[in-house]
Parts: C-alpha cells; structure tokens; sequence
C-alpha cells in the first residue's frame, strides 16, 4: 500500500507517521489503564478504537485522514494487552511460548493476505485506495466482535486485586499490615498516578540495566521489523519495474515459519537464546539481501527476525509481576514504536540506498542480540507464583498471631490457612 501511495494524492510518510505517533501515545495509554482497569476492558477498547477509526480512514476526506490514522494508531498502541492476558491464562505451563505464540499466526495470515488483497484491488479491480483500505480493515472489526463475547478477564490480574478485598473482614491491626503488605489500593488509582508511582518501580524490579536494555531491545526490533518491510518493498517495486507482488507473498509466508520456529525454540532453549541467535542470524541474511537481491537471502533473514520478535513479545511481560506487568509491556512498546516511526520516516527517503539501509538494520540487528544477553531467562517462570504467594503466607501468619482459635487448637490451623487462600485466589 505504501509504494502505492507514494504515487497518489496521499503522502505516504507523513500518514505512516500520523499512525505511529498516535501508537506512541496508545502504548503510554493503555498499559497502565490493563493495570488499573482490567485487561478485557483493556482489549476491548484498543479494539474499538482500531476497528472504528480504520473503517473512517477509508472513507474520510484526505483533509482529516492523519487525525484518524492517528486515532488508529492509539488504538493499536494496545497490541500489548493480547500478549499480557495469554501469558497470564498459561502462567505455569511449561509450553507458554508455544502456547502464547498461537495468535503470530494471525498476524502471519495478516503479513500474506495484504500483497494479496492489494494485488487484487488495484490490478484486477483497479479500485482505489480506499476500497483496499476498507478491505483490511474488516478483520479488525470482526476481532472486536470476537472479542467481546470470548475474551474473559484475567484470572491473576483478578486475584491480585482480591487480596485486600477478600480479607477486609479482619480486625483493624491486620488490615493495617495487610495493606502495608500488599501495598494496593485499587479504588484510589488513575492512568497518572500508576505512570509517575509505578515508572521507578518497574525500573527496580528489573534493574536499571536489565530494563535498559529491554528497551534498547524493542527499539531495534522494531526498526529492524518494519524496516526489513519497507527495504523489500523498495527492492521488489525498483529491481523489477513495478510491485512484484509473487516475491512479496513469498517473502509474506516466511512469517509462518518464524512463528512455527519460535513455538518449537523459545520452550527448549529458552528466550534468551533464542532472541540472541534470531537477531544475530536476521542481521546478517537481510544485509545481505540488500547487496545480492536474492530471495533465498530475504526469506531467512525474515523468519529469522520473526522468531527474535515473536520471542521478544513472549518474554517482556513474563519478566513483571502482575501489578506492573501491563505498564511495563507498555512502556517497552513505547520505545518499540518509537523505533518504528524513525524507520517509516528515514528509510523511505529516495536518497538513501538499499545497501545503507541494510547496514543499518544489521546493526540494529547485532545491538538488539548483544542487548538480550543482559536479559532475565523467564523459560520456567511460575507468572502467578512469587510474591502473590508469599503475601498470602505473610498474611496467615500474622492472622495467625491474632486468632485465638489459632492459638487454643493448632491442629486447625494449617487447614484453615488453606481454606482463605483458597477463597482469596479462586
């Protein structure tokens, strides 16, 4: 669609960039709002917007098109939330990548049907763009639909809002350490308040250079994904005289392949091997295809990223507790599309070549597998254990100090122990 609206009376890098400054905004939006308000909330919303603005572009006057690709953009600023809530459905399944990585294969059906439909609308149909741009956006429309009547809350999210509310029924001397425990006061929270109390603390419960470098991480991906997409979308369209739309599919259906790679990968060897050697491989392959024009040499070199990305996704929210882990997934896409809207707006420029762009995904490339090294492996990381647990095992015990019933017959005590963490986490 881009090689197309450089040639029509749209511009194509000032809509791309009205898109991804409104994704800038989503993902500082829609993180914190997933912690305060739910994912499904969440989800639903990010969906709404996504759906309903991508029908107006289409049918909007050019004057209001970059408001609303903007307002797409926030929506899509959410794209986070769907990572966040499958994570925290297979919290303790050892198969959580394979599981989780499931909904790339609509993202890859995505990738292939776009050169497709495109192909179909201005050569067959010889339509306009904005029947090819009703077109795509139809899916979006169905997700919300979908969406609204199969997407559920998350379960964690949900029990680690119920632990003060389940026991709020103790006497004022535990309540008072119970809050100071769980530290979560869910009536008193806004968007503001989490962004500025909650930015030190993501900070601190990674580590400074940990979160450094995960956001150094999508950064690159980011500029190396979309601009991998606009590299070959140069090369196909220049090298052949016009869009070649069978090497473009081809190169589309390497996406299925880098998302079968990362489900069989990222369990066995784990994320952080598997982000090194997928960025370290992509670097190398789609340099190369900017100096040889080889399709073999694209083909790798996309399934190669792809699995780095798609693994990049998996391990973000997996490295945050539940309290933050939204916030923190949306700050780091924050950096992610921040990547994106730098490569939309330098990559297509006439006077930059094939072979600098090349180079610079490369390195891009080569820092996002250097920066993975300083990651946490989250492989076998229980998402609702941890500190959930252990605030309930403090909880018991200091009921335990308080209870006479506790203290006159100890036999009881460890099943009644059982008894309320079972009602607090179910």
């Amino acid at each position: 669609m881009v090689s197309y609206l450089s040639s029509s009376e749209i511009w194509p890098s000032s809509t791309v960039g009205s898109l991804f400054l409104g994704e800038l905004v989503g993902s500082c939006f829609f993180g914190p709002y997933a912690d305060i308000c739910g994912r499904r909330k969440s989800f639903l919303l990010s969906c709404t917007l996504i759906a309903g603005c991508s029908l107006m572009s289409g049918l909007s006057s050019l004057e209001y098109i970059h408001v609303v690709e903007f307002m797409v953009g926030v929506g899509v600023g959410g794209f986070t939330i769907p990572f966040d809530i499958l994570s925290e459905c297979h919290s303790a399944s050892r198969r959580r990548a394979s599981l989780v990585v499931k909904i790339n294969y609509f993202w890859a059906l995505g990738a292939i049907l776009v050169p497709l439909i495109e192909w179909f609308n201005f050569v067959y149909l010889g339509s306009t763009w904005r029947t090819f741009v009703l077109i795509c956006s139809l899916p979006s429309l169905v997700a919300l639909i979908m969406g609204y009547f199969t997407v559920q809350e998350s379960q964690i999210w949900l029990k680690s809002q119920m632990v003060p509310m389940k026991l709020a029924d103790s006497n004022e001397s535990v309540n008072t350490t119970i809050s100071s425990l769980t530290n979560s006061s869910h009536s008193d929270q806004t968007v503001s308040s989490v962004v500025s109390a909650k930015a030190t603390e993501i900070i601190r419960s990674l580590g400074i250079v940990e979160t450094l470098s995960l956001w150094l991480i999508w950064f690159g991906k980011s500029f190396s994904y979309y601009g991998m997409v606009i590299v070959t979308s140069r090369i196909f369209y220049e090298n052949e005289g016009g869009w070649d739309y069978r090497r473009s599919t081809m190169s589309c259906f390497s996406e299925v392949a880098g998302t079968w790679l990362t489900g069989v990968l990222a369990d066995r060897m784990g994320r952080i091997q598997t982000m090194m050697g997928g960025y370290f491989v992509a670097g190398i392959f789609l340099m190369s295809f900017t100096m040889y024009d080889y399709i073999i040499l694209c083909v790798i070199g996309r399934v190669a990223l792809v699995l780095a990305v798609n693994t990049t996704w998996i391990a973000t929210p997996e490295m945050y507790e539940t309290k933050i882990r939204a916030t923190g997934h949306g700050i780091a896409n924050f950096f992610s599309r921040g990547g994106a809207l730098i490569a939309s707006v330098y990559l297509v420029r006439k006077d930059v070549s094939t072979e600098m762009c090349g180079l610079l995904l490369c390195i891009f490339c080569m820092i996002s597998s250097m920066a993975s090294y300083m990651l946490p492996e989250t492989k076998d990381v229980d998402l609702e254990g941890g500190e959930l647990e252990m605030k309930l095992i403090q909880i018991s015990s200091i009921r335990d100090d308080f209870s006479p019933e506790r203290r006159q017959n100890p036999s009881r005590a460890k099943a009644l122990v059982e008894r309320e963490r079972g009602v607090v986490l179910l």
